[in-house]
C-alpha cells in the first residue's frame, strides 16, 4: 500500500462511515447509556488561538516534512484515539464521532444530512446500535411506526455477524485502517510549511500548512509538547472540507455498555417487527 497523500490522505474515514449510515450502519443518535456524547459532535471550525507564551519544543528545529513524519509515526502507534470528523460540501454535512481502539472496539456516532443518525457500541464480538427516528423512517418507510414501537427507544444488540449489525460494526475497524495507511504514506510530495506555534483545542501545536500534490489545501496541527500527535487535520478541495479533530490518545474506552433492559436482541427485533407489521396490514 502506497498512499502518496501523507497524513491528509489517511483521514478520509468519514467517507467510509458514509457508506455505513443505514440501519445496517454505523452512526448514532443521542439516546442510550453509552451513546457518543451529544456535545461531542464534530465541528468544522475547531477553536484555535495564538499562544501567549509558546514553550520551546523539540520540533522547533525540524522541517515541516520531518514534523509530519513524526506525527505519522505517533498516530500509527496509538492504541486508542478519539476522532471527531466532519465532511462538508454544498451545504450538506456528514459527521462522525469515533472513540476506538486497535482491537475493533468503539463507541461511535455517524450522522448524515437528511439521512438521520445512528449510534454504535462494540466490545469484542458484541454490537449494539440505536438509530434515530429519521433513520428508522428511511429504513422502514411506512412500517417505521411499527418498528419504533417494537424498539421502544432501546438499543438493538447482537453478534457482529448478525445481518443487521455486521455492517455497522465495520466502523469500529477504522482505526487500524487509518493507521496502516498512515504508516505507508509518503508526504514528500505535499508542500507544507511551518507556521508560528499556536494552540488548538487547548493543545500547544505547530501548524503545517500548504498544498498536496493534487492542489488541495491542507493543514496539520501537531502537538509540540510530549508525543507529536496530530491534533487537527483540515483538507479542502473541490468545494469539500474535511476537518478531523483527534484526541484522547491511548486512553481506555468506557467500561459500560447498554444494559439488558436497554437492549432488544436483533433476531427478536426482526421477528417482532414482522409480526406487528403483518398484523397491522
Amino acid at each position: 500500500m502506497n498512499n502518496k497523500h501523507g497524513l491528509r490522505g489517511t483521514m478520509a474515514a468519514v467517507a467510509c462511515a458514509a457508506a455505513l449510515i443505514g440501519v445496517s450502519a454505523c452512526g448514532s443518535d443521542n439516546g442510550g447509556k453509552n451513546d457518543a456524547k451529544s456535545d461531542a459532535t464534530p465541528s468544522a471550525t475547531a477553536s484555535a488561538k495564538p499562544s501567549e507564551a509558546p514553550k520551546k519544543s523539540e520540533l522547533d528545529g525540524l522541517s515541516a516534512e520531518e514534523i509530519s513524519r513524526k506525527a505519522q509515526s505517533a498516530l500509527g502507534a496509538a492504541k486508542t484515539l478519539h476522532l471527531k470528523q466532519t465532511e462538508s460540501k454544498d451545504g450538506k454535512t456528514l459527521s462522525m464521532d469515533l472513540f476506538s481502539d486497535t482491537k475493533g472496539n468503539c463507541d461511535a456516532t455517524v450522522a448524515k444530512a437528511d439521512e438521520g443518525s445512528n449510534a454504535i457500541v462494540k466490545r469484542d464480538n458484541k454490537v449494539w446500535m440505536k438509530p434515530d427516528t429519521t433513520l428508522m423512517e428511511k429504513k422502514f418507510g411506512a412500517k417505521a411506526p411499527v418498528a419504533k414501537g417494537v424498539l421502544k427507544d432501546r438499543w438493538i444488540g447482537g453478534s457482529d455477524n448478525d445481518p443487521m449489525l455486521k455492517t455497522p460494526a465495520k466502523v469500529c475497524g477504522l482505526l487500524p485502517t487509518i493507521q496502516s495507511r498512515t504508516l505507508a504514506s509518503d508526504s514528500t510530495k505535499d508542500k507544507l510549511a511551518k507556521e508560528a506555534p499556536t494552540t488548538v483545542e487547548g493543545v500547544a501545536v505547530i501548524p503545517l500548512k500548504g498544498t498536496n500534490e493534487k492542489g488541495g489545501q491542507e493543514e496539520i496541527d501537531v502537538a509540540s509538547e510530549g508525543t507529536p500527535y496530530p491534533v487537527k487535520i483540515v483538507e479542502i478541495k473541490d468545494g469539500k472540507t474535511i476537518t478531523s479533530l483527534i484526541s484522547d490518545y491511548d486512553k481506555p474506552l468506557p467500561a459500560t455498555t447498554p444494559s439488558a433492559a436497554e437492549t432488544v436482541d436483533a433476531v427478536e427485533f426482526r421477528a417482532q417487527t414482522k409480526t406487528a407489521a403483518d398484523a397491522s396490514s
